[in-house]
This record gives structure tokens, C-alpha cells and sequence, in this order.
């Protein structure tokens, strides 16, 4: 299961880093890719095209100007979004329950746990909800 982890604590620690961890120069203008893992919580990799070479930043190095006092932990700059899970569209999720019996075993406690909420709508550009194709159902 994916984990999604906000970044906004972390922006408010560190200072735009200008070179990796090797002395090459990072373009932030052209960076297309940004990796970071778990185990890993104070280094980025960034890259400037998607499988392409990658630049390792160091969190913690001290920047000529600012030093950074205490080093990243994944629980004290990365704030998880939606540790109970985040809620679909109940339309949503009745259609995903009706699949269920397709998804492969090993994957089916991470579908049996999402919730639903009739507060929200599905964001999809031009739908109204209406079915414009005939569906038939082979059981």
C-alpha cells in the first residue's frame, strides 16, 4: 500500500539546494521527477526527465549560510495525508465493490477498506452520469 506524505514541513527546514551530493549542479527549472523513500528521509533524488539520471540531494548538509540543526525523520517533517485512508465517491465505490471478484487476492484488503461518502463527486470533465454505452454483464 502506498503511503502519501505531504511536504510542506520539510519545505519550511531546508534552502534550495544548488548542487547534489557529487558537485553537479541541479536545475529545479527542469527537474520533472521527485523520489523520496522511506528509508531514506533526507535525501531526494531528482531527475530531469522520467528513468533518467538522477541527482542524490542531502537534506542535511549545512548550507554555507544556515546550518539545519537537527537532521529529517520521516515522522517529523513528512506529515502522512489521509492516514485513515481517503474517501471516494460512493458511486465510486459501489462500482469497485461490484469488481471486487477481479482483483487479484493479494490485493483485495486494500479494496475492502475504502470508504465511500456521498459528499463527494467525481471529478471527471464532461460526465454527467449518464451511461452512453450498453454494458452487459457475463456472469
Amino acid at each position: 500500500m502506498l503511503d502519501f506524505v505531504g511536504v510542506s514541513k520539510m519545505m519550511k527546514t531546508i534552502v534550495n539546494r544548488k548542487k547534489d551530493i557529487e558537485g553537479n549542479a541541479i536545475s529545479w527549472l527542469k527537474t520533472k521527477e521527485i523520489n523520496i523513500f522511506k528509508n531514506r528521509p533526507s535525501r531526494i533524488f531528482l531527475s530531469t526527465c522520467h528513468g533518467g539520471q538522477t541527482h542524490e540531494v542531502d537534506l542535511n548538509k549545512k548550507p554555507k549560510r544556515r546550518a539545519i540543526n537537527n537532521p529529517l525523520t520521516l515522522s517529523r517533517h513528512y506529515e502522512q495525508l489521509w492516514p485513515q485512508g481517503k474517501p471516494i465517491s460512493q458511486p465510486k465505490l459501489e462500482d469497485i465493490k461490484f469488481l471486487l471478484h477481479l482483483v487479484p487476492s493479494d490485493a483485495r484488503k486494500y479494496y475492502e477498506n475504502l470508504t465511500g461518502s456521498r459528499d463527494l463527486e467525481d471529478d471527471v470533465e464532461g460526465f454527467d452520469g449518464s451511461i452512453d454505452i450498453e454494458v452487459v454483464v457475463l456472469l
